[in-house]
């Protein structure tokens, strides 16, 4: 009987070394560490497709779901769309498949749709205000109010009411033996839930800030990166997700990568663009140093290479 091959110990470790690069790919996408991705997934089930069932294990809904919190973070939809593709993504779901989701999965989850113009209230726990929002049972609204189809949450409306213990002129009549007097009242003790200023005005044409948004449109004076970030930055950075400027390689998925990253290591907007350089590589990195340069801030920056780039042409090959 032929005894089977085993695996050279190099090509273990090779294979090793491998996987455990692509679930630190995979950390730097999703927000979830790499160790929590190795417990709960498995690289094969970090797939876009899945048989939900009564009997769906935790690892092949843990993976899926970090898969789809990747294909969100890195889509360019917002508000509405988001939902709509977050609704698709989980078809067939029931909370019992939500509730057996890992805690990291379900939190950057909740994250991500808020980061993509999702506005909710958080229910008593994850998995209800998870599966309220697949449902609709959880009212949501977006960021983009003039194109949302979602139902907003209703916001509290304070109605006059007639304090209990106080007449009024139908309860308490005057009495024809008495001079005619005007009724005295007791002024009511609010209660501490009523606010002691001025109810501010919300102004719909000001929309909330949402710093994932691309092109920036915030112009952020440049300041300088202390030396520990910037080391901090590039051991984490994965140099497979520079920016090439090459035709299939889009700048707005590599810079949503970037930011995600930044703010993860608590780097300001206002620091980009003394950082986003060293993710340029090629025809990208030719073109900022001889036609961008230092000095830039974020927006005109991001600006002028989208500009270049972005043409009809590269776009015609995506």
């Amino acid at each position: 009987m032929e005894q089977q091959a085993t695996p050279a110990p190099s090509a273990l470790r090779a294979n090793s070394q491998d996987e455990k690069e692509e679930y630190e790919m995979y950390a730097n996408l999703v927000g979830i560490t790499a160790k929590t991705l190795r417990d709960h997934t498995t690289l094969e089930n970090w797939t876009d497709e899945i048989e939900i069932s009564d009997t769906t294990s935790k690892v092949k809904l843990n993976s899926y779901a970090g898969y789809s919190i990747m294909e969100l973070r890195a889509s360019a939809a917002h508000g509405v769309q988001t939902l709509e593709d977050f609704r698709s993504d989980f078809a067939g779901w029931q909370y019992e498949h939500f509730s057996q989701l890992g805690r990291a999965f379900l939190r950057e989850l909740l994250h991500t749709l808020r980061i993509k113009g999702l506005q909710f209230a958080k229910d008593e726990s994850e998995v209800r205000t998870l599966y309220g929002l697949y449902t609709g049972e959880l009212l949501s609204s977006t960021s983009e109010t003039s194109q949302s189809t979602s139902t907003p949450i209703p916001m509290p409306t304070h109605q006059a009411t007639q304090p209990q213990g106080i007449p009024t002129y139908e309860t308490a009549p005057r009495s024809v033996h008495t001079p005619v007097v005007q009724p005295t009242y007791e002024i009511p003790r609010y209660q501490q839930s009523i606010p002691l200023s001025m109810p501010q005005h919300h102004d719909p044409t000001v929309q909330p800030y949402n710093p994932y948004q691309l092109p920036p449109v915030r112009e952020v004076a440049t300041v300088n990166l202390a030396p520990e970030k910037i080391v901090q930055f590039q051991k984490s950075w994965r140099k497979e997700n520079n920016y090439t400027g090459q035709p299939y390689d889009i700048l707005a998925d590599k810079a949503m990568i970037f930011i995600e990253l930044c703010r993860r290591l608590d780097i300001n907007e206002a620091a980009y663009a003394n950082i986003f350089p060293d993710i340029l590589e090629g025809r990208a990195h030719s073109f900022y140093l001889y036609n961008v340069g230092p000095g830039q801030t974020w927006k005109a920056m991001y600006g002028r290479l989208s500009n270049h780039f972005n043409t009809i042409v590269n776009h015609s090959q995506y």
